[in-house]
């Protein structure tokens, strides 16, 4: 066990290789894909279900993720995590070919993108998906966790706020490829650094590696789902899902017409109140626990969902200054909440789940995850495709587009969230 002043000093590793960690992830579909949305969008001039098909495609192939548990059972979370970001390195530039390649040959480009995408996905979740939650465990106590995740991903969030901000300032009505080029030169300086400065992570004394056998694995699987508050927390995860705004940059630019200035500048307002949010869940999750504070959040986020009517078609001109200033507030809201939903979720799985089981068992929920945000991100795109321009409801000066309906009903399905909350922990209430 690590002392102290280890712990400390590991924290610190931790949150340095994480700096740009969410441009990267949104590069190649991860978290909210919105690099990767601009990307499709303006440079390769994909359709609504072309788009969900690229992010939600790697879903797939998210199963492989559990070889990353072989990875860090034999070589061990640091070695593993190295490997990852010496792969990320060497397949970013692939992106930059791409275009060439699409204007030559559209299905030759698409598949070329898919692959692309599949092949950084695969890398990424079975080296760092499975590798830093193992890392970050064994440098925090219980009863400091919520607020170290809070501030590491403040300055995470702070470094992706000044990123996204730059772009909105630098970037014109479309993104060109010269301009994506320096994005994948920072995300590649990145992997280089992050790859780098791991190496100096301390790890227990008595850490020792070793291949995971099948009993073991399957064993550790049914341990970690006999936990009934292991299993709610699943629950709610996918109940949640529809409230973190799939393909949100998609319908801002198709939906609602929006240039690239004013989606970075919504995506800037989210980082926002994703920093405010972490600053304020961090310290009340220590203090209040997880379960009250995942009950607070989606009481808010059913709260917050009737913002969605006065969000109309911007050709309307009564309703254009009204619909931008509601979407601005819309995305603010989502990041504080979001980024505390997140937050409680993880800091209540490393708390519920034992040290023997705590590989598999993080491994599972991250997958779990990752598999239905991208079986969302497919679903939403072949919905938007099909319903975007025909499935509105209007009611007399008010229509609800699909996508709003989708909100509606991810707020519908955060009361049901609550609900189990509630009825599951009564007595902490």
């Amino acid at each position: 066990m690590l002392n102290q002043q280890q712990r400390f000093y590991n924290q610190k590793l931790l949150i340095a290789s994480n700096i740009a960690i969410i441009p990267l992830l949104t590069s190649f579909g991860g978290a909210d894909a919105s690099i990767l949305q601009l990307y499709a969008t303006n440079i390769l001039s994909l359709k609504e279900n072309e788009i969900g098909i690229v992010i939600g495609l790697p879903s797939l192939f998210i199963p492989l993720q559990l070889l990353g548990i072989y990875l860090v059972k034999r070589w061990g979370s640091k070695q593993t995590l190295r490997v990852g970001f010496a792969l990320l390195f060497c397949l970013l530039p692939l992106m930059l070919i791409i275009p060439t390649v699409h204007k030559q040959n559209a299905t030759l480009g698409f598949t070329l993108l898919c692959s692309t995408i599949i092949s950084l996905h695969i890398v990424f979740n079975a080296t760092y998906g499975v590798a830093f939650q193992p890392m970050l465990r064994e440098s925090t106590l219980p009863n400091e966790r919520g607020w170290f995740l809070a501030k590491m991903r403040l300055v995470v969030n702070g470094f992706n706020l000044t990123f996204f901000a730059t772009l909105s300032m630098t970037l014109g009505a479309q993104i060109e490829i010269q301009d994506y080029a320096w994005i994948i030169l920072v995300l590649m300086i990145y992997c280089a650094f992050g790859g780098s400065i791991i190496y100096l992570f301390k790890s227990p004394v008595d850490e020792h590696f070793s291949a995971l056998s099948e009993h073991h694995f399957w064993h550790e699987i049914h341990e970690s789902f006999a936990n009934n508050q292991y299993r709610l927390l699943m629950t709610i995860l996918i109940l949640g899902s529809l409230s973190s705004l799939p393909l949100f940059v998609t319908y801002l630019s198709f939906g609602l017409q929006l240039d690239v200035s004013q989606i970075s500048q919504l995506i800037t307002l989210n980082i926002g109140g994703t920093l405010i949010g972490l600053f304020v869940w961090g310290r009340l999750i220590d203090r209040l626990g997880f379960m009250r504070v995942l009950y607070d959040i989606l009481l808010l986020l059913v709260v917050i969902s009737p913002l969605w009517l006065f969000v109309q078609p911007m050709a309307l001109p009564s309703w254009s200054q009204l619909s931008l200033i509601v979407l601005g507030l819309i995305a603010v809201f989502t990041g504080f909440l979001q980024s505390g939903f997140k937050m409680a979720l993880l800091v209540g799985v490393h708390n519920t789940v034992t040290k023997q089981t705590a590989v598999v068992a993080l491994t599972f929920f991250n997958t779990g995850g990752m598999i239905l945000n991208s079986l969302l991100a497919i679903s939403v795109g072949f919905y938007l495709s099909y319903t975007l321009e025909t499935g509105t409801i209007i009611f007399g000066a008010v229509s609800i587009d699909s996508y709003q309906m989708i909100c509606l009903i991810g707020a519908f399905l955060c009361l049901v969230s609550a609900m189990l909350c509630r009825r599951r922990f009564s007595h902490t209430f």
